[in-house]
């Protein structure tokens, strides 16, 4: 049991006290979906740990632009710096088809790989997201 104070709810208009570390009540992080990110857990234990960050710095000095990857992979719309033919550097590897685990046998296929500015990452999560 933890021993931190308790405090007003985050939520707007939420009555509860709560010592949860985020600030809102287990309702109102359920509902503003936090409790998602605390079941999915960190990104180590996603697959993001110190293996992965090497491979994303390699794989940055081989395919530095948004929007560039490996020539053997199929086109994707993902980049819009690309389709403006604006000449962005790219600061995230993204996984072209969604990976769930570092289990999965695409996490490191250099073909399921593209090299994304963090605005298109973004515009690509929320059209997956949606999806959903």
């Amino acid at each position: 049991m933890s021993l931190a104070p308790l405090k007003p709810c985050c939520g707007p208009r939420c009555p509860r006290l709560t010592r949860a570390r985020g600030g809102y009540c287990p309702a109102c992080a359920e509902q503003r979906g936090l409790a998602y990110d605390r079941r999915r857990g960190t990104p180590t234990h996603r697959g993001y740990g110190a293996q992965w960050r090497d491979y994303r710095a390699w794989f940055l000095t081989r395919h530095p632009l948004c929007g560039d990857r490996a020539t053997s992979t199929v086109r994707t719309t993902d980049s819009r710096c690309r389709l403006e033919q604006r000449t962005v550097l790219a600061t995230v590897v993204d996984h072209i088809i969604p990976v769930r685990s570092a289990q999965d046998v695409r996490f490191y296929d250099l073909a399921n790989h593209q090299s994304l500015c963090v605005l298109c990452h973004n515009r690509k999560r929320q059209r997956e997201r949606v999806g959903r």
